[in-house]
């Protein structure tokens, strides 16, 4: 089945989270645990809190595509928008900005070029989540789940009218959330769209490409 989904994003999310699970300890230039240590290893454990309730998410979507009674989806919906507004307060906390800015420009303190990777990553996914507000970000989980129950219905039926008027709220809604969270790509909305699930690639490209 087909799904319109956010994260956002979430492919590149969850690469960032896996080694944030698996990284047992961090590998620096020196011997001495330099403030930069410290930060990594509490932005390790806040994003592992943030991976665990986006699994969540997971789940809650592969149930909604493949055994949720019909009469669920409106609060399916409601229960992703939910938890998706607890997993963007949580990836924008204060407790996150401390942690984010306290690796940030620091990759050169570490020798495992993962633990590089995962720094650039996080800061990255925290500096474009944090312009985005947790109610837009509740908005954009819930009209995903909408929009896919939607296509479902028109699909079955035949009939595009269906889903037509939740997929022109995609594109509009889609196109505020790239606006705001990559502003240097606005000139182009559909970059920012693309940029959420293949960070560099632009329209111009895919042009090329197809």
């Amino acid at each position: 089945m087909w799904s319109i989904t956010s994260t956002t994003a979430m492919a590149g999310r969850f690469a960032l989270m896996t080694h944030a699970r698996s990284a047992s300890g961090v590998t620096m230039s020196g011997t001495t645990a330099t403030p930069a240590v410290q930060s990594y290893k509490t932005l390790k454990g806040l994003l592992q809190e943030v991976s665990a309730l986006s699994e969540i998410q997971g789940i809650l979507g592969y149930d909604e595509q493949v055994f949720m009674p019909a009469g669920a989806a409106a609060s399916r919906a409601a229960q992703k928008g939910a938890l998706a507004k607890i997993i963007h307060d949580k990836s924008t906390s204060a407790e996150m900005k401390e942690a984010i800015d306290g690796v940030r420009g620091c990759e050169d303190d570490f020798d495992d070029v993962r633990i590089r990777a995962n720094i650039r990553d996080a800061v990255d996914h925290y500096d474009k989540d944090a312009r985005k507000s947790s109610e837009l970000a509740q908005k954009e989980a819930q009209l995903e789940s909408e929009a896919n129950q939607a296509w479902a219905k028109a699909r079955a039926a035949s009939d595009f009218s269906l889903f037509s008027g939740k997929l022109t709220e995609i594109f509009e809604l889609k196109k505020e959330v790239a606006a705001l969270t990559r502003p240097a790509l606005k000139d182009e909305p559909y970059d920012g769209a693309l940029d959420a699930f293949e960070r560099g690639m632009r329209a111009e490209r895919l042009d090329v490409i197809f």
